[in-house]
């Protein structure tokens, strides 16, 4: 199996599992599937809503079924090996820690033959010809929370007209074609 991208966080939240997944789909495509097991992040309800805008289909494992955990396992095996050797070697920093796990994974997990194909993992990997890459500001865009919130107002609906009073606010506050222009994205929504 070829890992391509696997980083070391200070915690393991939502945002480390987006900032992993951006840069593994910049680098080398969008999945066509991602293979999680339960984990709270994984099951996460933004993590799912960007999957299914990116129409990246989650195969999920099946409770105790242990053919199923076994992928996931060996890649935690693989992770806990290599805790006992960056703490024998000393390494204190992330980015010492994220170095070392990627030549790692080099020698342990990319250079090694796969035992059933008798490939290695970056051949048969380059073999895959059809890649989807995303769009940076489309992929930014999905992350951001999403939220369903009820609006109480005390004020009464006839005795105040909002639609009314943005309109006016609106066209006062709009800016000139040139400063538009040169406005920063996302400042106006006109």
């Amino acid at each position: 199996r070829y890992l391509v991208h696997s980083e070391w966080y200070l915690v393991e939240r939502l945002p480390s599992l987006e900032d992993c997944f951006k840069k593994a789909s910049f680098a080398h495509g969008l999945p066509g599937e991602v293979y999680a097991d339960l984990g709270a992040i994984y099951i996460a309800r933004q993590w799912l809503l960007a999957l299914a805008e990116l129409d990246v289909r989650r195969v999920r494992t099946r409770p105790r079924a242990k053919e199923a955990h076994g992928k996931i396992e060996k890649f935690h095996q693989t992770a806990r090996s290599f805790e006992r050797e960056a703490i024998k070697a000393g390494l204190n920093t992330l980015a010492e820690i994220n170095e070392a796990w990627w030549a790692y994974l080099r020698v342990i997990v990319h250079d090694r033959p796969h035992t059933e194909t008798g490939e290695l993992p970056a051949v048969r990997y380059q073999k895959l010809v059809e890649r989807r890459y995303p769009d940076h500001l489309h992929m930014s865009r999905l992350f951001l929370v999403r939220e369903t919130r009820k609006a109480r107002s005390r004020l009464r609906a006839e005795s105040w007209n909002f639609a009314a009073a943005a309109s006016s606010i609106l066209k006062d506050s709009r800016p000139s074609p040139q400063a538009r222009r040169s406005s920063p994205a996302g400042i106006w929504a006109l």
